[in-house]
């Protein structure tokens, strides 16, 4: 089951949707985004495509205790990488063009 599986099948659960004992276990406004927003998924894919690499060098950079100027140098990978995300369709632009900016603002 993928993540998008889990979270909707977690809020279409009997205590995602009816208080019981007073409580819920998703708050309502999480659950009617996750199961009625159209926006959110393909929102929720682009921004793992912009997380993916950044995860991916911290764990590099933990696994192999490396100096800082290796950590130095996957920063700039981390910045050029993220400069050549493609924008596909579906994507939203202005989300692009923000997180590329601030990249480039942070490594120029």
């Amino acid at each position: 089951m993928n993540s998008r599986q889990s979270l909707s099948h977690l809020c279409l659960r009997e205590d995602a949707q009816k208080k019981i004992g007073g409580l819920l276990s998703v708050a309502p406004d999480i659950v009617t985004i996750v199961l009625c927003d159209a926006e959110f998924w393909p929102a929720i894919e682009q921004e793992i495509k912009v997380m993916k690499p950044i995860i991916d060098l911290i764990a590099d950079e933990e696994s192999h205790n490396l100096s800082l100027t290796s950590y130095m140098l996957g920063l700039i990978w981390l910045a050029k990488t993220i400069s050549q995300l493609p924008i596909e369709d579906g994507d939203d632009v202005d989300f692009w063009q923000h997180t590329k900016a601030v990249f480039n603002q942070r490594f120029s």
